[in-house]
């Protein structure tokens, strides 16, 4: 039934504090359980009920280097707004609040098996505090059929979870992105409009699926960028064939 299933299934049966997600091509140090826990049970109660997780930092388990660069330590406030003015755009990983993460679930619809994972991560650290360490406690091995790998086929076969978490940024998270990282909130909103036409949706469906007007009349601005890359797509796609 799908990654999304799963997780939402997992974590309605979790009775631990902490929650991890490791894929099949994900490993992690020795000292990494100890790691997320000594950093974690080093809070006080009252301020984990606002922190959405422990962050970590990820390394190629081909190559042995870091993923991404270096964050900084410590505890942040507003960890949506960190993340973007950081550019955290790479491999990071970490460990869920899972008391938070029972009520911050993936939707459950018929037919729709993969949502990207960042519809949690934005959803749940929007105006919430992060726990963040530079230690490196997970281990990739990039597989040659991965999403990372695949993404125009991931474009193309799971465009309805993808133009959900797009939505979801657009309608949700608008004004925080905009304040943080403009160019990015463009490209989200080129991605809805992209995703959208994959989906077989119409104009009057990606239009009314916003829930603002001047967002409405954003989105309509950026349709034929959104309906350039879904042609270029198409064409790429059947170049393959």
């Amino acid at each position: 039934m799908g990654k999304n299933y799963c997780h939402n299934r997992a974590i309605e049966l979790a009775q631990g504090d902490l929650f991890l997600i490791l894929d099949s091509d994900d490993a992690i140090v020795d000292e990494c359980l100890e790691v997320f826990w000594n950093i974690w049970t080093g809070i006080e109660d009252e301020i984990r009920e606002d922190i959405y997780g422990v962050s970590c930092l990820c390394k190629d388990g081909y190559t042995n280097e870091l993923i991404g660069h270096a964050v900084e330590d410590g505890l942040i406030e507003n960890a949506y707004k960190w993340k973007h003015e950081n550019r955290i755009y790479f491999d990071s990983w970490g460990a869920l609040n899972a008391k938070l993460f029972k009520k911050i679930l993936f939707p459950q619809l018929d037919n729709i098996k993969f949502i990207p994972e960042a519809y949690l991560w934005d959803k749940a650290s929007n105006r919430r505090k992060v726990l963040s360490t530079n230690k490196i406690l997970k281990i990739v091995y990039y597989q040659n059929d991965g999403f990372s790998n695949n993404i125009l086929k991931s474009y193309v076969n799971h465009s309805k979870g993808r133009y959900i978490y797009h939505k979801m940024v657009i309608n949700e998270l608008f004004l925080e992105l905009l304040k943080v990282n403009s160019v990015r909130l463009v490209k989200d909103i080129i991605q809805f409009i992209r995703m959208g036409f994959h989906s077989k949706y119409s104009l009057g469906e990606i239009i009314n699926d916003i829930n603002n007007i001047y967002r409405k009349l954003i989105v309509i601005i950026f349709i034929p960028i959104g309906l350039y890359f879904y042609i270029r797509d198409n064409y790429k796609e059947n170049s393959n064939v």
